[in-house]
């Protein structure tokens, strides 16, 4: 409930359900994960519309849906993030929210597909958008040398 009183915000991103095998939907939350990592963490609640409505996942769905995730965002995110999860149970339902907690990171973060050059993001207010090469500048500025995710690897 707090959640959607606050709606979504820098650190909290609503969706209905977990990606499908499509690379399209998967990119959209991939950025997002990619973008918390990149700032002061956030969660994404799966279960959640974007008019703040309660859908749910079913619950008897949350260890395989968990393990999708992990893996998606392995495969997506370079450096991989701190991750961690959350069952959050609707009153009277048999569905579930799902909440992927990121932490915030120790290095610079990028998203892209197998192969590609990952690009970092960044997420100022409830948009997730690339982020410019000040912003990765202060980014690296602000993070342990020694965890920095090399810039040749992230930057273009």
């Amino acid at each position: 409930e707090a959640f959607l009183f606050n709606r979504e915000g820098p650190q909290t991103e609503f969706k209905r359900q977990v990606p499908a095998n499509d690379d399209d939907s998967k990119v959209k939350v991939m950025k997002t994960v990619c973008a918390f990592a990149n700032g002061e963490g956030g969660s994404i609640l799966f279960g959640v519309d974007d008019d703040d409505g309660l859908c749910g996942v079913p619950s008897q769905t949350v260890d395989r849906l968990k393990d999708q995730l992990t893996q998606m965002v392995g495969s997506w995110v370079e450096p991989r993030p701190r991750l961690d999860f959350e069952i959050l149970p609707i009153d009277g339902s048999d569905k579930v929210v799902l909440e992927l907690r990121v932490e915030a990171g120790t290095g610079l973060y990028g998203c892209a597909k197998r192969g590609e050059t990952p690009t970092p993001y960044i997420r100022p207010y409830a948009i997730t958008v690339k982020a410019r090469p000040s912003e990765i500048e202060r980014i690296v500025q602000s993070r342990p040398v020694s965890s920095t995710y090399p810039l040749s690897r992230l930057y273009r």
